[in-house]
């Protein structure tokens, strides 16, 4: 049974302008080399807009919105990666961007055959009905206010061919200081650092019940908040 990052994902909230957002930009305030910039220009995922710009280069994928600015990793080599591309980008370049709030998801999967995961969710196998079109399932999900600024989502889902659980962990910061403040005067930095290993640890904590014969849960209450 393994657990491995399958996902890293950086949101940023706020008034966006995609049409910026062209891989020549980044290679031009150095965050993409000659050869991220050819591939990212040749590839099929390039689109911008002034509605919404997307492109893909080996390491990370990135799209904006009018309304959120997003990077995402398959590579848990690239995580700090796409943190210091969110940090150069809007406290460096575009530092009058108005942002309303930042969001960290960490993606997991665990290798664990179907009977095991039946024996540890007990009813909710049965109970919860497949993903609309993906034939997921979503054994557990809950949703903790840590406070007035920070939301913390723990989700865990079942794939269709039933030998891999997928664990979700997102964490949500709505940014209520008044005036203007960079990221990394909000601690962006040390809360991404912080949540990462947070999700780490909630993940083997789940990997080890899972392997742990003599576990049984009901209805999905696997990891205490």
């Amino acid at each position: 049974m393994l657990s491995d990052l399958s996902a890293a994902v950086i949101a940023i909230d706020g008034t966006m302008n995609p049409t910026i957002h062209h891989p020549t930009w980044y290679q031009l305030i150095g965050l993409l080399s000659w050869e991220d910039t050819a591939f990212a220009t040749a590839g099929r995922h390039l689109l911008v807009t002034p509605s919404v710009s997307t492109f893909r280069v080996p390491a990370f994928a990135l799209r904006c919105k009018r309304e959120r600015w997003e990077i995402r990793t398959v590579s848990r080599e690239a995580r700090t990666r796409i943190l210091n591309v969110a940090l150069k980008t809007f406290d460096d370049l575009l530092p009058q961007t108005p942002v309303t709030g930042f969001h960290f998801t960490f993606r997991f999967s665990i290798e664990v055959p179907h009977e095991r995961a039946a024996d540890f969710f007990g009813g909710a196998l049965r109970e919860v009905a497949p993903i609309e079109g993906r034939g997921e399932r979503v054994l557990m999900m809950s949703t903790v206010t840590v406070d007035d600024t920070k939301r913390r989502l723990f989700q865990v889902r079942l794939l269709p061919e039933g030998n891999q659980l997928l664990v979700k962990h997102r964490f949500s910061y709505a940014v209520r200081a008044k005036g203007m403040y960079t990221l990394r005067q909000m601690s962006m930095s040390e809360d991404y650092d912080l949540d990462y290993e947070e999700a780490v640890t909630r993940t083997e904590q789940l990997a080890a019940k899972l392997t742990h014969k003599g576990s049984r849960r009901s209805g999905g209450n696997t990891i205490s908040n």
